[in-house]
């Protein structure tokens, strides 16, 4: 059974990136994908998403792909 966690603003993925850095996901690959999520967060809140777009398009890719 999939469940997602839908936001739909930087600031409630803020308030989950807190969540999530205070009971971190338990399993390899939800792990991974936190990884991944919280650093393209990154680029959202320093404002270099925009020079980092070919970066945060793999980083989803690598998500969308992880078995």
């Amino acid at each position: 059974l999939a469940r997602r966690l839908i936001t739909d603003s930087v600031n409630h993925c803020i308030i989950l990136r807190n969540y999530f850095d205070k009971f971190n996901p338990q399993t390899t690959k939800l792990r991974i994908r936190w990884i991944r999520w919280k650093r393209i967060l990154g680029y959202f809140e320093t404002g270099d998403w925009k020079n980092r777009l070919d970066e945060i398009r793999h980083l989803i890719n690598l998500n969308r792909h992880l078995s």
